[in-house]
């Protein structure tokens, strides 16, 4: 092997094992807090934190507005502009937060929660604005060194206090750490975004990053509408199990995450066949994966959680995570080559579908109802994605005869 392939291996593993400790950082810190919420309170104290994480998420998405895809290809294209894409881009969706404080401010009124979300609200809108910055330039290690702070400090804070525990003391966590992220992200990235200074309010971003945000908001919905169907139609208790349940089982997608994140903007300068190869061993990893990883999470579960949960369970869930891998790099397909209406049809009747199951399959089966039906929304899309992405295939290949 020459030398110049090695460093290429070299620098790609060190990027993947960054960005995978990063990502795992921010994965377990919710799972710490479950874990120590659910050893020292109940599930019902979880239930509580989860039915204002599930909000604050969709407002945070609501915000981001398809941000980082958007900007991660402009990037890609005129990467001496990223400082003056990235300013506008940000100017731009400082509206979009005046109103979900309101609207927030509103849904929480007379509760002791109020303060505190708003607080988190806002330092999750300034952090996260950095997120495609980290991810185009692939400097992990000083976030990685913040969110290790964050979560000793969450862990401590808990255990501290574990006698006064309760969903209020979370969310200020929760808060405090999105205030801590939302200072020291400008500090390492700042000089990336600051300079040269030319902010500029555009209302023309939100026209040109539309078609990411709505594959993103409504993918967002479609993965997580079983979570706000069990809130609406079940206990908070069923809530807190599920939502751990469901949360450990998709951690395997962040393997595909780590390994395809950093990348995403070499991605949009690939031609189709490598793509497609990419496709290919994504899709035989991933189910290669999923069921040592499902075998692992039914044995775990009860030894770390003390929830009880039905096999079948586990084998739904398996079924439920396997399409991911199929359509993880098609839906990227699509956006490289401005198919993006495609996505949008595609997530929009998952959405739809997801809704419709949920409504009558949770009153007749509960939480198990809520995983069938997220489970043949998955199918869907990958069937979706592989029918289009067939289409896009054949047409390239008409295009060179």
């Amino acid at each position: 092997m020459q030398k110049g392939q090695l460093r290429k291996i070299k620098e790609r593993s060190k990027t993947i094992s960054s960005f995978g400790g990063y990502q795992f950082l921010l994965t377990s810190t919710q799972f710490v807090v479950s874990f120590l919420t659910l050893r020292f309170t109940s599930e019902l104290i979880w239930g509580e934190v989860v039915s204002i994480l599930i909000v604050v998420n969709l407002f945070i998405l609501l915000t981001s507005w398809g941000q980082n895809t958007y900007l991660l290809r402009a990037f890609s294209h005129a990467p001496s502009q990223i400082s003056a894409l990235w300013q506008e881009a940000f100017l731009s969706r400082i509206i979009l937060l005046f109103p979900t404080l309101i609207g927030l401010a509103i849904y929480y009124w007379n509760t002791v929660f109020l303060s505190w979300i708003l607080i988190w609200m806002t330092g999750a809108f300034i952090h996260r604005s950095f997120d495609v910055v980290l991810l185009y330039h692939k400097k992990f290690t000083a976030p990685i060194i913040a969110e290790i702070f964050i979560l000793s400090f969450i862990s401590a804070s808990i255990i501290l206090y574990k006698t006064e525990l309760d969903s209020l003391l979370i969310i200020k966590l929760y808060a405090l750490s999105a205030v801590f992220r939302a200072i020291t992200y400008p500090l390492i990235f700042g000089k990336d975004v600051f300079k040269p200074k030319v902010w500029q309010f555009n209302k023309a971003f939100f026209f040109a990053a539309f078609p990411f945000f709505i594959p993103a908001f409504i993918g967002f919905l479609q993965s997580r509408i079983d979570l706000y169907c069990i809130a609406w139609f079940l206990e908070k208790e069923i809530l807190g199990a599920y939502q751990i349940f469901i949360k450990i089982l998709t951690l395997i997608f962040l393997i595909t995450r780590v390994l395809v994140a950093p990348y995403i903007k070499n991605m949009y300068r690939l031609p189709l066949r490598s793509l497609q190869k990419m496709d290919s061993l994504v899709l035989k990893t991933g189910a290669l994966l999923a069921m040592p990883f499902t075998i692992a999470i039914y044995i775990l579960i009860p030894i770390v959680y003390q929830i009880q949960l039905s096999i079948y369970m586990y084998i739904i869930g398996y079924l439920m995570v396997l399409p991911f891998f199929g359509y993880v790099i098609k839906t990227s397909i699509l956006i490289k080559y401005y198919k993006e209406n495609q996505v949008v049809f595609i997530f929009i009747s998952a959405a739809c579908i997801n809704l419709f199951c949920n409504y009558f399959l949770i009153p007749l089966y509960g939480a198990m109802g809520a995983l069938i039906a997220t489970t043949i929304v998955q199918w869907i899309i990958l069937i979706l994605c592989y029918i289009f992405v067939q289409k896009l295939t054949l047409t390239k290949n008409q295009a060179h005869t």
